[in-house]
């Protein structure tokens, strides 16, 4: 049986992976939870339907914590629907060992790993990778090539058919 322990960090993942907020996963949000937890596409919509007691096309924390205890009593049978289910008991109550939080902004370890670089370059780094700090040091490192955001109005530009300089002509700019 599962400790109290195990099924709160459960609820939480229940709670992290109900995207929509109803209290419910639909099937699009269990697929993907599935896919997540490294499950056969092919596989999904059986073991949602297994999961989905009441046939509503949606798994409540009740089903779910039905479908994944009730099932976890069930010991040596080897189906897709143990393994699925020994998968996401597995990551949503995985805790890492040994890792400790990360006590530094990515801004103060890439400048310390970078002392050649500017900080308008790491900021730049850090805003074509979205805020990854692996992505921009890949770039800073000249590993990868990130492209700088497109600005509004050259997206604007695009999207009416013609560029950025037409608009600026257009207002003046």
């Amino acid at each position: 049986m599962p400790s109290r322990e195990d099924i709160k960090s459960i609820q939480q993942k229940f709670m992290n992976w109900d995207t929509d907020g109803s209290g419910k996963i639909g099937k699009p949000e269990f697929r993907r939870i599935l896919r997540e937890c490294g499950v056969p596409i092919q596989n999904c919509d059986m073991l949602f339907d297994l999961a989905d007691a009441n046939d509503d096309d949606e798994v409540d924390w009740n089903e779910f914590v039905n479908w994944l205890f009730g099932n976890m009593q069930v010991r040596g049978r080897d189906t897709v629907n143990s393994r699925a289910i020994r998968s996401i008991a597995s990551h949503a109550t995985y805790k890492p060992t040994g890792v400790a939080r990360q006590e530094k902004s990515p801004m103060e370890i890439l400048k310390k790993r970078f002392p050649d670089k500017s900080e308008g370059e790491i900021k730049m780094a850090l805003e074509m990778a979205e805020g990854h700090g692996g992505k921009a040091a890949a770039h800073l490192a000249g590993e990868i090539r990130l492209h700088p955001p497109a600005s509004r109005i050259s997206c604007l530009g695009a999207e009416l058919g013609g560029g950025a300089s037409q608009l600026r002509a257009l207002y003046g700019m």
